[in-house]
């Protein structure tokens, strides 16, 4: 019980405990609870933190993959591309080489 003294504390010496000291223990006790809860708040928003980090995180790796999926299909792209344009010029030599034998042979004739 705070406020009151029994009379062997009282012959130690031990001194009464005044409104204010129970006022400002119990102030004591609101401030620990509340730095408790902002602490609490604190580590959760941390977590939240944290958990956006990680999620960003995640999705730059997924960008990069996905960046890295595109340029690998563009190189296939463009390899394609030039094989198509060596065939194209194979065809066109081919085409050239038997113009030349068809113009040949006419002549000859």
């Amino acid at each position: 019980m705070h406020g009151t003294l029994n009379p062997k504390e009282f012959l130690r010496g031990a001194t009464p405990p005044t409104d204010k000291s129970v006022l400002s223990r119990q102030a004591d006790d609101v401030l620990c609870s509340k730095v408790l809860m902002a602490s609490v708040t604190a580590s959760l928003g941390l977590g939240e933190l944290v958990q956006r980090i990680e999620q960003h995180d995640s999705e730059k790796k997924k960008d990069t993959e996905a960046l890295a999926e595109a340029r690998r299909q563009l190189k296939e792209a463009e390899d394609a591309r030039k094989a198509e344009q060596e065939a194209f010029k194979e065809i066109l030599e081919g085409s050239k080489t038997v113009a030349r034998a068809e113009g040949k042979a006419e002549a000859e004739k």
